[in-house]
């Protein structure tokens, strides 16, 4: 029964993935004659999807500020190509390596800022980046055990990070316990003067200790 139900209802064949590329190709070339007098795009098949490699004398403006134009990009060629061919089939776009520029000196950032907080105690944020390299961020503090990160809520596309102290809240009551003002003693009830009048009071001031 199992083998008349594969054969009544086979699976839809996919398009191959060098026919993808080359929609993908020609539509980036489209898109960047234009922005740009002249480019180069190369094409290649990685992890069951498309990488794109634009060199270019304009590469600065391809780019953008804090890689927004680039991400405006690959957003625009992943829906085109996924109009298409709706298997999701990813696609990354990448400029003058860009990308792993990127992920180098957001490794880089992201160590230092743990660092930054591991001794200060104090969170620190990372302006708004988009989930790629929030992912990267996160991916590079997992090993570090002493913070952890968070990004903010909202649906934006892009969204801040920030870097907490693991233990930012206990070493704040222990902080607050330790130089909690002690109060005025009550009269003496003993010789000793070192003795608390209220022996209640005792192992609460040894805990504070």
């Amino acid at each position: 029964n199992l083998k008349e139900t594969d054969t009544d209802t086979p699976d839809i064949p996919q398009p191959p993935l060098e026919e993808i590329e080359a929609f993908a190709k020609d539509n980036l070339a489209y898109v960047l004659d234009k922005v740009v007098d002249h480019s180069v795009i190369t094409s290649t098949l990685e992890n069951e999807g498309v990488a794109l490699q634009v060199e270019s004398e304009n590469s600065a403006l391809l780019i953008g500020k804090h890689g927004q134009t680039i991400d405006a990009l690959q957003y625009l060629l992943q829906r085109m190509v996924h109009k298409k061919y709706p298997g999701r089939v990813p696609v990354i776009l990448d400029i003058e390596n860009y990308r792993n520029r990127r992920e180098a000196s957001l490794t880089s950032l992201a160590l230092r800022l743990a660092e930054k907080v591991k001794h200060s105690g104090k969170p620190a944020t990372i302006r708004p980046m988009n989930a790629y390299e929030r992912r990267i961020v996160h991916l590079v503090l997992q090993p570090v055990r002493e913070v952890t990160s968070r990004s903010s809520k909202g649906a934006g596309h892009l969204k801040k990070m920030t870097i907490f102290p693991k233990n930012s809240r206990s070493s704040r009551n222990k902080n607050a316990a330790t130089t909690k003002p002690a109060k005025a003693p009550g009269p003496a009830t003993s010789s000793d003067p070192a003795t608390s009048p209220d022996p209640a009071k005792a192992p609460e001031c040894n805990t504070s200790l």
